[in-house]
Parts: structure tokens; C-alpha cells; sequence
């Protein structure tokens, strides 16, 4: 079995998240596909990232205070999630996959802290080559 994660043996390696700002959250709608659906908030992604230089103080200051409480709005967490048909026979459930889309605040959540851990690893050198 392989190994995707070097382990170490140095304790002192401690992975945090740090504050998100304003720079941040304009980089990350900037990889934001702006054709992706919108959410049960109904909130159109094309729109988030045209108004996003303007709102996003309000989105730092949310998403930072998310992390600082340890709390992760109850509403973000529910996803939109719509049967895909694959292939066969349509009234058979199986050939369904379901596609769940989240509300765009969360998919910068998402972006984030992926972004935030991939680096944290990488910097460590954590990650198996």
C-alpha cells in the first residue's frame, strides 16, 4: 500500500489557518468557474464575482470569523443536489449519480482551505511525491 503523506517525526509542525483578506478572496473568484450553478441560496456565481470587489470586506469578515468560532454556517452546509443520468434505463434509480451544489460563499470556504492546507503541505514537504 502507498504512502500519500511523508511522515515525520518533528512534532512541532502545527497547521493553522490564517486570517483571509481582501486580496485573498478576489484571487480566489477569480478561479471561481462563473458558469457553475447557483446554489439553494440562489445566488448566481457571475454576479458574486462581478460584485466581489466590493463585498469582499464583508465576505473576509464572515469567512474569519467562521474560523476563529469554530463554526460553520448551518446554511452553507446544505447543498442543492440534483440526479445526473448516466446511462441505461431511465426508470431505473442506479443509472442516477447525484451532482450536490453548495451555495457560492461556501465553495470560496472550499477554495480556501484548500488552497490553505495543499500549501501547508507542500511547504513541509508532507506530501508524498
Amino acid at each position: 500500500m502507498t504512502d500519500f503523506v511523508n511522515s515525520r517525526k518533528d512534532h512541532d509542525v502545527v497547521f493553522t489557518f490564517r486570517d483571509i483578506t481582501v486580496p485573498k478572496v478576489i484571487s480566489i473568484r477569480k478561479r471561481i468557474c462563473p458558469n457553475k450553478s447557483a446554489g439553494i441560496d440562489k445566488k448566481n456565481v457571475r454576479l458574486l464575482r462581478l460584485a466581489a470587489p466590493v463585498i469582499a470586506p464583508s465576505i473576509v469578515r464572515i469567512i474569519n470569523y467562521s474560523f476563529a468560532s469554530g463554526t460553520f454556517p448551518q446554511r452553507w452546509k446544505t447543498a442543492k443536489v440534483t440526479p445526473l443520468f448516466k446511462k441505461g434505463d431511465a426508470s431505473d434509480p442506479s443509472n442516477y449519480h447525484p451532482i450536490s451544489v453548495l451555495t457560492v460563499l461556501s465553495k470560496f470556504i472550499k477554495r480556501y482551505v484548500h488552497n490553505s492546507l495543499y500549501d501547508f503541505l507542500q511547504v513541509n514537504n508532507l506530501i508524498y511525491s
